[in-house]
């Protein structure tokens, strides 16, 4: 009901909304990270430090402990000094009152740092200074905890007014020191709330990548393959949450450290084809996607700084070429949509990668210190590139669905057509077979008609005569009859005019074919005995109703009821008679009718050529006749086919039997309906 159709939808879309509205949160609750969890004391911010840049990377820790007071800078931030060669030493105090009566874990970061080494002891103590080794190349074990991110645990300070603290902190990627002072019960739940965020983040990331690889694969794709590749993200990701480290360090030690740079450097690449090709600049924009493809190559020759040790070099070029060709990039994409009418959707789509750009450029200006450096703001990238890798991917699918229904609808176009010519071909012919159908018996009658005008003809020459004109007149009648029920089958709306009809007396008036012709014979059986002939065949055949009133015809056989169009169902008994007569060269035509099943069936055969196995599927199209007998008979091709869908409208059917003889078997079966006589010389049928 269309109130239901509504419901439905609106149900479906409270569902959507429901969905969005929860994928939202989780992502938020993802950002968010473990903002709801007991938060630690900031280094910088809670707990200030003095900083100095080495920039020769030659200081020891007694050699930054004898520089004067005044050599140091202050700070009440995170530091963040970019990428550079210096060496960087914060030195911090941490009150006993900050750690009451327990232990305290100072938490460092991030996990892309080559080298974060961290010294204490107790203040004012002149006891060996502790060493812990934290980098991303320090080995397997970083720090006192089994963590994704180092740890250093301090115990409540015994006897003294707390520790003293320094840091040293050098690195061939970005230097940048950001750590807090927790609590233990603090830290456990704020580490599994993140965890369980990043296991939700990294599920996402690896079923779009295996998404966008598998429907590469079948689909042979550019967008496709440039989703796949910019995925790679994630792994970068997993890098910076020192993921990477945390499950595969102890059998590579400096795995984390290589990856780290490698898809740094990848994923701005990456990201430029998958907007080109998103944007598909490769038809719309071929100088413009030669010039970004020509971008891409530079990007990837800057993997050779690894090795070659000018890393940090090729970070700065990489950030300068994301301010040159990000503007460029969206100046093609609007002139695309004003001046090629590209889809709106697709202009969205295609531009969103872009916010990965900024985002990524503010992480770049927090890096360098030019903005205040925030761990959200900082993480901002991460998340926008896995909301433009799934949103690109929702397009590649959107765009193969597109493509495939289009192709279909292709397909679908090109077999109407090859069935219009194939129609319009045999429509043709059928023409030209009408033409000469109409003529025969035509002819037939004309020449009759002056035969009998001759003087001297006997009886018989004259009855001769008459049997001539009256089969030409039937077969005139037939051809007609066929056209019409043709034309009546075609319409949108078949109506049909239901009543009881005698199943055995129609069948003997549409045999008036076989019943004129001298060299056929009809034999009419039921229930495997023979039913006895009307007392003149020919007789039967002048009046379609004469068998019905000869006396004792209705005494000796049952008017088998069925609910049916009469004048359809003579038509369609009428081609299947006429089939036998004009391709059988004489002998029996055999009906034989039964019961099966709550159903009459009637089976008509002759012992003609038959029809071959490899033509017995297409005897039923329209226009469609069988090539055996068909040089000595003649027709449109148009029997067979009415008779079929005659028979399909009063709910039975028409099929052809598999060969097991000579001739032809043409199976009907019909509802059942049965209504006895009154008179009491009632054959009984036995179910």
């Amino acid at each position: 009901m269309p109130g239901q159709g509504r419901g439905g939808a609106a149900d479906r879309f409270r569902l959507k909304q429901r969905w969005l509205f929860r994928t939202g949160w989780a992502l938020v609750l993802l950002l968010a990270g473990g903002l709801a969890q007991g938060q630690p004391l900031r280094l910088g911010a809670d707990l200030p430090f003095h900083e100095y840049e080495d920039h020769d990377a030659a200081l020891d820790l007694q050699g930054f402990l004898a520089l004067p007071e005044a050599a140091l800078t202050r700070r009440e931030r995170v530091l963040s000094a970019g990428y550079t060669r210096s060496a960087l030493w914060l030195r911090l105090r941490l009150p006993a009152e900050q750690f009451g009566q327990g232990e305290r874990w100072l938490r460092l970061g991030p996990n892309y740092v080559d080298e974060l080494t961290v010294y204490f002891r107790p203040l004012g103590s002149q006891a060996p200074w502790e060493r812990k080794e934290l980098g991303d190349t320090a080995g397997t074990r970083r720090g006192d905890l089994d963590s994704r991110t180092p740890v250093v645990v301090l115990p409540a300070p015994a006897n003294a007014p707390g520790y003293e603290v320094v840091i040293r902190a050098a690195s061939t990627s970005a230097v940048l020191v950001d750590g807090g002072l927790w609590t233990p019960a603090n830290y456990a739940d704020a580490a599994a709330a993140d965890t369980a965020g990043w296991s939700f983040y990294f599920g996402l990331v690896s079923i779009g990548g295996a998404m966008a690889l598998l429907l590469a694969l079948i689909s042979r794709t550019r967008l496709l393959w440039s989703v796949f590749l910019f995925s790679s993200s994630g792994l970068l990701v997993a890098c910076v949450q020192g993921f990477v480290h945390w499950l595969w360090g102890a059998q590579f030690p400096l795995l984390q450290h290589y990856l780290t740079s490698v898809l740094t450097l990848l994923a701005y690449s990456s990201l430029l084809w998958m907007c080109s090709e998103a944007l598909e600049f490769r038809r719309n924009a071929p100088r413009l996607y030669r010039f970004l493809l020509g971008v891409i190559a530079l990007n990837l020759l800057m993997q050779l700084s690894i090795p070659l040790d000018f890393y940090h070099l090729a970070v700065k070029l990489q950030g300068v070429i994301m301010l040159l060709v990000t503007p460029l990039f969206t100046a093609g994409a609007l002139r695309l949509w004003w001046r090629e009418g590209v889809n709106v959707i697709t202009l969205v789509l295609g531009i969103a990668p872009l916010l990965y750009v900024l985002t990524a450029l503010l992480a770049l200006g927090s890096l360098f210190g030019l903005i205040p450096y925030y761990a959200w703001l900082y993480g901002v990238w991460q998340y926008v590139a896995l909301v433009n890798m799934l949103l690109v991917l929702g397009l590649a699918i959107w765009r193969i669905r597109e493509e495939n229904r289009q192709s279909l609808e292709k397909q679908h176009l090109a077999r109407q057509l090859h069935l219009e010519r194939e129609a319009a071909s045999r429509q043709r012919h059928f023409i030209g077979l009408v033409s000469h159908e109409f003529r025969t018996p035509l002819a037939v009658i004309s020449g009759a008609l002056e035969n009998l005008a001759l003087p001297g003809l006997s009886e018989g020459q004259r009855g001769q005569r008459h049997s001539k004109i009256r089969s030409a007149t039937e077969r005139l009648i037939q051809l007609t009859d066929n056209f019409l029920a043709d034309a009546r089958l075609s319409s949108d709306k078949l109506y049909l005019n239901p009543a009881p009809v005698d199943l055995i007396g129609l069948i003997r008036e549409s045999a008036v074919m076989v019943a004129l012709s001298e060299q056929h014979e009809l034999r009419l059986r039921l229930n495997g005995k023979d039913l006895p002939s009307p007392p003149s065949a020919v007789g039967a055949a002048h009046g379609r109703e004469s068998h019905l009133v000869e006396k004792g015809l209705r005494g000796h056989e049952p008017l088998l009821h069925v609910q049916a169009d009469a004048g359809l169902l003579r038509i369609a008994l009428s081609n299947l008679f006429d089939n036998a007569a004009k391709y059988a060269p004489g002998g029996p035509v055999v009906v034989e009718l039964s019961e099966e099943a709550g159903r009459f069936l009637v089976r008509i055969r002759d012992f003609g050529p038959g029809i071959p196995e490899a033509q017995a599927a297409r005897v039923f199209e329209r226009y469609r006749r069988a090539e055996a007998g068909a040089a000595n008979a003649r027709g449109a091709g148009l029997g067979l086919h009415v008779a079929r869908q005659i028979i399909l409208a009063h709910g039975g059917d028409l099929r052809l039997e598999r060969r097991l003889g000579p001739g032809c078997s043409f199976l009907i079966s019909l509802p059942r309906h049965v209504e006895w006589p009154e008179n009491d010389e009632v054959t009984i049928i036995e179910a």
